[in-house]
């Protein structure tokens, strides 16, 4: 999946955000800092200097102001960035309805100041 064929609207949202991902044969578990570049109510851009693999079942969490924002999604897509980092389209498959509403409102907001 494309960034193209997300249905949710989706706003630049530049914010630090961790992602970790339990690889299902070990056990262990990865963490990735990184940088979000778009955000909507269905998913996620971001960019980190390594990415998972696709269709990897992540976890993010990051924080708007003083709200922690923490859902799970899959990675539907992962490309290497022009700076070297890798760029991974996460597909929110677990966001609560509080949550979800709070990102509608962030992307009606911005796209009314863009």
């Amino acid at each position: 999946m494309s960034t193209d064929q997300f249905r949710a609207p989706r706003v630049e949202f530049r914010q630090l955000a961790e992602v970790v991902h339990q690889d299902p044969a070990t056990g262990f578990y990865e963490q990735v800092m990184g940088s979000t570049i778009d955000i909507g109510s269905d998913g996620v851009r971001f960019q980190a200097d390594h990415g998972f693999d696709l269709g990897a079942v992540v976890s993010i969490c990051l924080s708007v102001g003083e709200r922690i924002i923490e859902a799970r999604g899959a990675v539907t897509e992962a490309t290497p960035a022009a700076d070297g980092n890798v760029e991974m389209n996460i597909q929110f498959t677990e966001l609560s309805d509080r949550d979800r509403e709070f990102i509608e409102e962030l992307c009606r907001e911005r796209a009314t100041h863009e």
